[in-house]
């Protein structure tokens, strides 16, 4: 009996201890060229639909709107100087949505044989929001299970197109738009022991009493 009870407190310290996701991807962000001598800095809005998929990130399972967006876009010219930066923003990137007809920037693309060097290559993109509701449902392929993710928010990534992209070959370039968790501050004289540690304490807990128990 001791020993299924000591297996059962070590189980339960082995699920207690299991980090949360610190990541989760909530869309797909990169850049379009060829768009008739523009390209597209494009952001979709991916949550609420196919979460079960998710094969590196976890993937978002409610529908979340992506509020009081903005993005600043670094480039150089075809001389590889650096230029004014390019900004934009708005309300609402809905899910489900379809950029290509309101991209969230545009800049010049040279689809001519002269790109590369193209008009303008971009070097960062910044995109910055806020995500309404902050707290939703992820699955996590890490552990093929489903949980509440607490997100940051609102929160920011920087994505730096690829070097072929940059180079003018190939025309298009995106990688999945990461949220972060929130991490709430300890309150002031004192802290508060994480989730995952404050488990792990009463896992440990647990173990030490059924060994007394039996010991008595």
């Amino acid at each position: 009996m001791l020993k299924k009870l000591t297996l059962f407190a070590v189980v339960l310290l082995g699920i207690c201890s299991k980090s949360p996701a610190a990541q989760v991807s909530v869309g797909q962000i990169g850049l379009l060229g060829g768009q008739f001598g523009y390209q597209q800095f494009l952001v979709y809005n991916l949550t609420g639909s196919g979460c079960a998929s998710a094969t590196t990130f976890p993937y978002v399972c409610d529908s979340v709107n992506f509020t009081n967006w903005s993005v600043e876009v670094d480039y150089n010219d075809s001389n590889g100087v650096a230029q004014t930066p390019s900004f934009n923003s708005g309300l609402l990137i809905a899910p489900g949505n379809d950029p290509t007809s309101s991209p969230q920037a545009v800049l010049p693309y040279d689809i001519t044989n002269t790109c590369p060097p193209c008009d303008a290559v971009v070097t960062r993109v910044v995109f910055q929001a806020s995500l309404n509701p902050a707290s939703f449902q992820i699955f996590d392929p890490g552990s093929s299970s489903y949980s509440t993710f607490f997100a940051q928010s609102p929160f920011s990534f920087t994505y730096t197109p690829s070097l072929d992209y940059q180079s003018g070959n190939p025309s298009a370039d995106f990688t999945d738009l990461l949220a972060g968790n929130a991490v709430a501050p300890p309150p002031s004289g004192g802290s508060v022991p994480e989730p995952a540690s404050f488990s792990l304490m009463i896992a440990g807990a647990l173990a030490m009493s059924i060994r007394r128990i039996f010991a008595r």
